[in-house]
């Protein structure tokens, strides 16, 4: 498939691969759609869910995608929905990419303790 920019397109990938034959499929937009919002897609074969916030305009996201796929997988580990897991995982990476640093000038790290020092508690 070419780029995706779109939610449209979001659906139409999950679709193919769920035809594969898996059972969920997870799809992070983030900044890569044309959209002011960060969305990410999560598809079981019969219905979508779509997880919006606000976009963070940085470059101090090192991280992000795998910090989103581990908080998933921390999630259904203590027993989450897959919903379940990915809203939480949403909520817990956007906080990290918000609160991301610099390495240096042009790239840096998200910052996994963003969203406890909130004093929130994301209980996975």
């Amino acid at each position: 498939m070419r780029k995706l920019s779109t939610v449209a397109d979001m659906k139409e990938a999950a679709y193919k691969i769920i035809e594969l034959g898996t059972k969920y499929v997870v799809i992070k937009g983030g900044k890569s759609l044309e959209d002011h919002k960060a969305i990410d897609l999560l598809y079981d074969g019969s219905e979508f869910t779509l997880f919006e916030l606000a976009k963070i305009n940085t470059n101090y996201n090192h991280g992000a995608g795998c910090t989103f796929a581990a908080a998933i997988t921390a999630g259904l580990a203590k027993g989450l929905s897959v919903k379940s897991a990915v809203e939480k995982a949403k909520v817990f990476t956007t906080e990290s990419i918000k609160y991301g640093f610099a390495f240096n000038r042009f790239v840096g790290p998200v910052w996994y303790g963003a969203y406890n020092k909130a004093n929130q508690c994301l209980n996975i």
